[in-house]
């Protein structure tokens, strides 16, 4: 993220992700990406692609689903609709 940043690409036009593996230094940043994107006005979801792993537990949808889990609270707090 620090090179999008330098390069001043607005987080809110990052809408996709491909990742080639689930080590921390290719996917670290995922939570800076989703909750920048969110904050700066992306509308559509993050959509994120990778490995599906040897088992379940080590594919990129299990990762996903628990990255979800780890920042329930944030999203949660920033998923909200106002009401007229």
């Amino acid at each position: 993220m620090a090179n999008v940043a330098a390069y001043m690409i607005p987080y809110d036009m990052l809408d996709k992700v491909f990742t080639t593996h689930l080590h921390t230094d290719h996917w670290g940043d995922l939570a800076t990406l989703w909750a920048g994107g969110w904050t700066a006005g992306r509308t559509g979801p993050l959509q994120v692609w990778g490995p599906s792993g040897a088992t379940e537990e080590m594919g990129t949808k299990y990762a996903i689903e628990h990255f979800l889990k780890a920042f329930n609270w944030d999203r949660q707090t920033r998923n909200f609709a106002l009401s007229q």
